[in-house]
């Protein structure tokens, strides 16, 4: 929490430092270039002004106006030569080496003085100054961006390298790590990220080691008693007929309740083992009507159910053969013990995915039981089934549909009940 606090308050800092000293570094760099500009404008102005003053102050009054009808013909722009006290600005402003531009009834002129006299210059368009000005304005905005982009182009790059390593993850790749410099604004929570993929691998490690030491200790001591309920039953027929038959009984009963045992077992192992993608996990184009075909054909015989394949498209889906065939076993399994009379598999496609969907005629499924019942252990409607199970079948189902990156899907009612696993389409 506090790391994600000091990264999102040094991200800010950074940004708003780095924005705040471009503007003042960047204003204060044009500025000045523009006043530097300014100043040697001025003073070539004023040269070109005493030198144009002191030309034409040698002229008399009606030389003067001739070379100033000329010079408006030649160069397109109105020369005048009039009185002090007929112009718009305070003569005492006026100077023959000062130039003032004054805009008179929104339009601009020039103003110079001549001995008693004022050249007039204008009305003419905007000066050129103003498209400097522009361009000074524009290379401020784009200085700014370039000096925002150098900042944001980095971040944005650490942050896609986090994006990709946090879909890696999510793609169940737990040894992914992130590399990136001790100076980047996300520095820190690319550690933490790393520390938690390091934390989540670790939990995986010691859930293999923990399945692994469930599978060793505990079936081999039931694979001893298994043998010793065989060597006392085979002793059992040298006791009286009554005591034999009594540890027959017994022997039988221990027999069940140690293959429930390892039947639990079983399903555990396969419940953590289905959770991480490995190198076990065959991902190819099948077949759902065959891999379906080929449950049903497993399944023992029960005259009293009628069981349908319906298949209405042949679509190939990319997935696991072993496991696609354990989830629909499972739902099918479940479906008999629940079902009274049939059970129907569908087989269909829509523009999304592939869909099996299993329908049984049972009891249905409460609607407050519809979400819990694909958690681990939890059994519902319990006096509806034939009691056998252990909790697990349909949190295997929906964990095998998760590593497909499908789904399952229920749909319940008096009398119905179906549920629908759905591959997505083979792109």
């Amino acid at each position: 929490m506090n790391t994600r606090v000091n990264g999102s308050s040094r991200l800010f800092v950074s940004l708003y430092v780095l924005v705040s000293a471009s503007i003042i570094f960047v204003g204060w760099l044009l500025d000045s270039l523009w006043q530097h500009g300014e100043e040697d404008v001025r003073d070539q102005e004023r040269l070109i002004n005493n030198a144009f003053v002191g030309v034409v102050g040698q002229l008399d009054k009606p030389t003067r106006q001739k070379y100033f009808a000329q010079l408006s013909t030649e160069l397109g722009v109105d020369y005048q030569l009039v009185a002090l006290n007929s112009i718009a600005v305070d003569p005492s402003l006026l100077s023959a080496d000062n130039l003032i531009t004054a805009e008179v009834n929104q339009q601009q002129y020039s103003f110079l003085r001549i001995d008693d006299q004022v050249l007039q210059i204008g009305p003419y368009p905007s000066p050129a100054q103003q498209w400097s000005r522009s361009w000074f304005t524009l290379g401020f905005y784009l200085a700014l961006a370039l000096v925002i982009f150098a900042w944001v182009w980095p971040l944005a790059r650490d942050l896609r390298k986090l994006k990709n390593a946090t879909q890696a993850l999510g793609e169940q790749k737990w040894q992914t790590k992130i590399e990136l410099s001790k100076r980047s604004g996300v520095a820190d929570l690319a550690a933490t990220f790393n520390t938690m993929a390091s934390h989540i691998g670790a939990l995986l490690d010691n859930q293999k080691h923990l399945t692994n030491a469930v599978s060793h200790e505990i079936r081999t001591p039931l694979a001893r008693l298994k043998f010793a309920l065989a060597i006392l039953e085979a002793q059992s027929v040298q006791l009286l007929p009554s005591v034999a038959e009594k540890v027959t009984e017994l022997s039988g009963e221990m027999a069940g309740d140690i293959d429930e045992i390892e039947g639990l077992i079983s399903e555990m192992l396969t419940y953590a083992n289905v959770e991480v993608k490995s190198e076990q996990h065959r991902f190819e184009p099948c077949h759902l009507n065959s891999i379906a075909q080929a449950v049903l054909n497993k399944l023992p015989n029960n005259n009293s159910l009628n069981i349908e394949l319906r298949v209405d498209t042949n679509t190939a889906v990319f997935a696991d053969i072993r496991l696609t065939e354990r989830a629909i076993q499972n739902i099918v399994s479940n479906a008999s013990r629940y079902a009274q009379k049939q059970i129907i598999l569908v087989i269909s496609q829509n523009e999304q995915s592939v869909n099996l969907s299993v329908t049984d005629d049972g009891r249905g499924v409460a609607s407050d039981e519809r979400e819990k019942i694909f958690q681990p252990f939890y059994r519902a409607n319990q006096d509806s089934g034939d009691g056998k199970g252990y909790g697990l079948g349909l949190a295997i189902v929906a964990r095998i549909m998760k590593l497909h990156q499908g789904n399952i899907a229920l749909d319940s009612q008096a009398g119905s009940t179906t549920f629908t696993l759905s591959w997505p389409l083979t792109k």
